[in-house]
């Protein structure tokens, strides 16, 4: 078994042709990944992109109950949190490659978020809450959104109701994740409560979502009100389009992966200033046609009924 350290698995991983080889070695070999030692803080790094590149073992400070640890602990949830989870079957074929996803059969993700009830209180004794929800995946792609802010009603607050539309690659390696905030007279938001779900489990229509304080603890009663809907822009007549933001998608990886490669390379200041003008502008092109998929699809379902 090979025991590295994060820094230089994360120098592989940056990187498509080593971050390839790796995977290789992962299908043969077990593998594990630990902190670096500068973490004196005992903070964690981010084990999803580890998992992606078929890393058996992600060890994390378990004492530091961050995002990395709510991420652990949605993924060991799926087999009761009792041994080893078993990676996806999609995973475990040779043609699977995280660095090109687009063909991982990913799928369009909307939610609404009605409400909540009985949350913690914050600074004060009454709370102005508002939700914060994000997709977490391996390769980072802006899926955040929050709501608008209610104020003084931390016992069941609703919020303006608004479609959240996220775009799901790593379906068998994605998590929904909702934080709850207060805002504070400063307008700073501090944390009330989360609640973190692998993807791949969601189920469709109303849910009642169960919230954890920041030790990773059930909070009695503390719960959000929200709807989930998953659909396949392939199957709504947007397939041209679908098939745009996926090429997109590809492009901006493969220039991501090149700007990484052009900074440890010596004497490649101009390609590196090349391929960067050339990411940003595939990025800004990505975020138009995604914005313009999302209202055509958040219409669609409105004319469906839901």
């Amino acid at each position: 078994m090979s025991s590295l350290n994060e820094t230089k698995v994360e120098k592989i991983c940056s990187q498509s042709a080593k971050g390839r080889e790796l995977m290789h070695h992962n299908r043969r070999h077990l593998s594990r990944v630990y902190p670096k030692g500068q973490r004196i803080d005992s903070s964690n790094y981010n084990p999803l992109i580890f998992w992606a590149c078929n890393v058996h073992m992600a060890a994390l400070n378990f004492q530091t109950p961050d995002k990395a640890m709510q991420l652990n602990q949605a993924l060991f949830a799926l087999n009761g949190h009792s041994g080893y989870v078993l990676q996806p079957e999609q995973m475990r074929v040779p043609s699977y490659d995280p660095f090109f996803p687009s063909h991982l059969n990913g799928f369009t993700l909307q939610i609404i978020i009605y409400g909540g009830r009985h949350l913690p209180r914050g600074s004060r004794s009454i709370s102005n809450p508002f939700v914060e929800v994000e997709i977490c995946e391996p390769q980072e792609n802006g899926n955040k959104y929050k709501t608008n802010v209610v104020v003084d009603n931390g016992i069941c607050p609703t919020w303006q109701l608004s479609t959240l539309v996220f775009d799901v690659i790593f379906p068998d390696i994605s998590f929904l994740r909702f934080t709850v905030y207060e805002e504070d007279m400063f307008s700073d938001p501090n944390f009330l409560a989360h609640a973190t779900f692998t993807v791949r489990n969601l189920k469709t229509g109303f849910r009642s979502v169960p919230l954890k304080n920041s030790s990773n603890e059930d909070l009695e009663l503390a719960s959000l009100l929200i709807h989930i809907q998953i659909t396949d822009d392939k199957m709504n007549g947007m397939e041209d389009l679908y098939s745009s933001i996926q090429q997109l998608r590809v492009r901006t990886t493969e220039l991501s992966s090149q700007v990484c490669e052009s900074v440890w390379a010596p004497g490649s200041h101009n390609s590196y200033q090349q391929q960067l003008s050339e990411l940003q502008v595939t990025q800004h092109q990505l975020m138009e046609l995604t914005a313009m998929r999302n209202q055509r699809s958040v219409t669609h379902n409105c004319e469906n009924g839901f």
